[in-house]
């Protein structure tokens, strides 16, 4: 059985671009100068079958020779090795089998699939069970045979199937880092999906040469959609580089005509075709083309495509739902149709053609925009039937958003009297502070606590009072000292914020009205 060592020997040697003298690997291990040289000969038995040479030249040192490709394989098996001391997770494991069937040329065996997760073929067998309806929800099937499993689907499928799993891997965030940090080597030569036998440099080369040629489309994307549609541009390239052209019906095609970045998707393809030797045909061009104008909010167009003018449809049906549901004219608020008009047309083509999109808010959305998120997914669930679409939850989210942001826009202040049993001096300095400092009330009217009889308080959201001997009904009263001390300030913020939610949110208007 081969050691641990034999296999950090290999890692070494793997990862650098010039030869090892043995005393180096040896300082580097903490081991002696003699048993690295021991060592490097089981090591080259691991070699073989790889094809792959230790070479040891004096006054060099050592090196491995072989291509690349050999050398890949050799380092994922190095790289499983070592991980064995670390135990997949339910939920990695699944991942790794998902992302391992999607990308195989051929059937996988069990057996094998068992060593590389380092659990039984039993285990194997349910979690190939467990994964089959995440697989059937996007349209495809895992097939059993005598020679083990494989994936059976449109490429379309399969190419979505692989970026929603390589998506909930915890390897992606890698992938963030290598977007930041381009100038840096810790990930080049790394499997930064362990399932699939590309290092970060193979992810690094096709990011920089799609931003670089892509520069119109990558410039007013954020960061998260940045790095959503180049990881759909690495799918797309990987698989061509494996034989596997994409198929769109002539339905698909025909609604892709009239939108923009025809011109930008081909000169990044071009660009990749040159750098791996690779053909990208009229429909890989189409279906780039496809996923751009599904990420990016384009300017409208006088000449309508079609998904401008279902975006359109949309847009209303879903103000109008809002509006019935809330007893609120949203439809007189002109920037909610113009912002809500631009999401939706991007949106329109992600609904129809079912191309995910990850909402990195959403549950910061659910729970600080409870009411609204759920109003906004009652108006979906109606829509997707009128439109025979299906809106995802990370959809609703971004829906959501622009409903509470009309909301906001169209929030007032608490009109909030102040009785006062002070002079005109102290007055003045409270109402000053109390109308700098908390910002969801605006003190618009000051009397004397004896002259409070005289007024009329159903006008007003808020009463203020400095003196806690006075008893008012109906209107909600709070008692503050006539010097506004800190936790005056702290108390008016947090009891002024709860009213304000209240006279604004037509939500809660309707719930108390119920």
């Amino acid at each position: 059985m081969m050691n641990k060592r034999i296999y950090n020997i290999l890692q070494l040697l793997l990862e650098q671009s010039e030869p090892l003298t043995v005393d180096q690997i040896a300082s580097k291990l903490k081991v002696s100068n003699k048993t690295i040289r021991n060592d490097l000969k089981q090591a080259q038995e691991l070699c073989t079958p790889y094809h792959v040479v230790i070479s040891k030249k004096t006054g060099t040192g050592v090196e491995l020779l072989g291509n690349i490709n050999d050398q890949l394989s050799l380092k994922r098996l190095v790289e499983q090795k070592l991980g064995a001391y670390m135990e997949y997770s339910l939920a990695a494991r699944r991942i790794f089998l998902s992302l391992r069937l999607l990308n195989a040329d051929e059937p996988c065996v069990a057996s094998q699939l068992s060593k590389e997760l380092y659990t039984s073929k039993a285990t194997i067998h349910k979690d190939i069970r467990s994964i089959r309806p995440a697989f059937q929800t996007n349209k495809l099937d895992i097939v059993s045979c005598e020679q083990g499993f494989y994936v059976k689907g449109k490429e379309r499928h399969i190419r979505d199937t692989i970026f929603d799993f390589m998506h909930r891997d915890n390897a992606y965030y890698k992938l963030s880092s290598l977007l930041l940090n381009p100038n840096r080597d810790t990930l080049d030569n790394e499997f930064i999906f362990p399932s699939m036998d590309y290092r970060g440099i193979d992810f690094k080369t096709v990011f920089q040469i799609a931003r670089r040629h892509g520069k119109n489309v990558f410039s007013d994307l954020s960061f998260q959609r940045t790095q959503a549609l180049l990881l759909r541009i690495f799918i797309n390239v990987i698989r061509v580089m494996e034989g596997h052209s994409i198929e769109l019906s002539k339905e698909f095609i025909s609604q892709m005509e009239g939108l923009e970045y025809y011109e930008d998707a081909k000169r990044i393809y071009d660009a990749l075709a040159e750098e791996y030797g690779i053909t990208f045909d009229e429909l890989e061009i189409q279906y780039l083309r496809t996923h751009i104008n599904s990420t990016l909010v384009a300017p409208l167009k006088e000449k309508q495509d079609i998904f401008q003018t279902y975006a359109k449809e949309f847009t209303y049906c879903l103000i109008q739902s809002w509006k019935q549901k809330l007893k609120y004219p949203f439809d007189k608020d002109k920037k909610l149709f113009d912002n809500l008009l631009a999401h939706c047309r991007p949106a329109m083509i992600r609904f129809q053609h079912a191309i995910p999109i990850e909402n990195p808010l959403l549950q910061t959305i659910k729970f600080q925009f409870k009411n609204t998120f759920n109003i906004t997914k009652q108006c979906c669930k109606e829509l997707s039937i009128q439109f025979n679409v299906e809106i995802s939850e990370d959809e609703i989210g971004f829906l959501a958003l622009h409903l509470a942001n009309a909301l906001d826009r169209n929030k007032r202040p608490l009109n909030t009297l102040l009785v006062s049993d002070n002079g005109l001096g102290v007055n003045e300095l409270l109402i000053e502070r109390i109308n700098t400092l908390v910002p969801y009330i605006i003190v618009n009217r000051c009397v004397d606590i004896l002259e409070v009889a005289d007024v009329s308080l159903k006008d007003f959201d808020l009463i203020l009072c400095t003196s806690d001997t006075l008893y008012i009904e109906d209107t909600p009263t709070v008692f503050i000292g006539s010097i506004l001390n800190e936790s005056d300030i702290i108390r008016l913020n947090r009891i002024g914020y709860k009213y304000y939610k209240e006279i604004n949110n037509p939500i809660i208007k309707i719930q108390n009205s119920k």
